[in-house]
């Protein structure tokens, strides 16, 4: 599957491959970083399959340049995880105790 948003002429898997080039890493070192096969990486760069949540996440940390090409739905997703970590980084699980998780910033 390979989508690209309007105004943006490369696709995910395209651009994938070209941020991971640019930086020099192969398949298999990227792949490690991630702690995923090889052949995910290659699925994703081919267009057969997409990261999950949890691994566009870190491509995103990795490679801003990814930003433009996911979907919408992608985006949305990932909108509304990040909006649950920092509410979960700034509220403390433990309710009424003195631990000082909730304080930290």
């Amino acid at each position: 599957m390979t989508m690209s948003t309007p105004g943006n002429s490369q696709t995910f898997a395209e651009k994938l491959r070209q941020q991971r080039r640019r930086r020099g890493w192969t398949q298999a070192e990227l792949a490690g970083r991630l702690q995923v096969r090889q052949s995910a990486i290659s699925h994703w760069e081919s267009g057969r399959e997409r990261p999950t949540l949890e691994h566009l996440l870190i491509l995103l940390a990795l490679f801003p340049d990814l930003l433009p090409t996911l979907t919408v739905d992608e985006r949305r997703q990932l909108f509304g995880l990040t909006r649950v970590q920092r509410a979960l980084a700034t509220e403390c699980p433990c309710s009424g105790c003195q631990c000082g998780v909730g304080t930290a910033a």
